[in-house]
């Protein structure tokens, strides 16, 4: 399993969080640059399963999705993502979580994204172990 984090300019990601879950299991590549072309978002995000956004500084529309085969989760920080187009990411069959749980601690968020990339790797054959 691919996963990409996009937009982390402080190098905050991998610290914030225990990923050693993932070792073996997932490759993980952290973004410091905001591409604004459409198009070389789509082929920087090619490979990857899972997407993790910080905030609303990449949008995630239609023509960016869609192009995504392999896309299965978008995590976000932040209760919303207005440039996150949840339409069509339902409809192609991508999930998408956010930061906000009712009556947790926000700063739960980048301490479950490992264990949520661990359930969806462990749980689509077409990710996870072979038999």
């Amino acid at each position: 399993m691919k996963i990409a984090i996009l937009a982390d300019y402080q190098n905050v990601a991998l610290r914030m969080a225990d990923w050693s879950a993932l070792p073996g299991r997932a490759e993980i590549t952290v973004f410091n640059d905001h591409p604004a072309d459409p198009v070389a978002i789509v082929e920087k995000l090619l490979p990857f399963d899972v997407i993790w956004v910080m905030r609303e500084r990449t949008p995630l529309q239609r023509e960016i999705l869609q192009p995504l085969p392999n896309l299965k989760l978008i995590a976000s920080t932040g209760a919303r993502n207005a440039s996150i187009d949840m339409a069509a990411a339902k409809e192609l069959g991508i999930a998408v979580t956010a930061t906000v749980l009712p009556r947790l601690d926000n700063s739960l968020f980048p301490e479950a994204l490992p264990f949520m990339a661990f359930l969806l790797w462990t749980s689509t054959p077409s990710l996870g172990p072979s038999e």
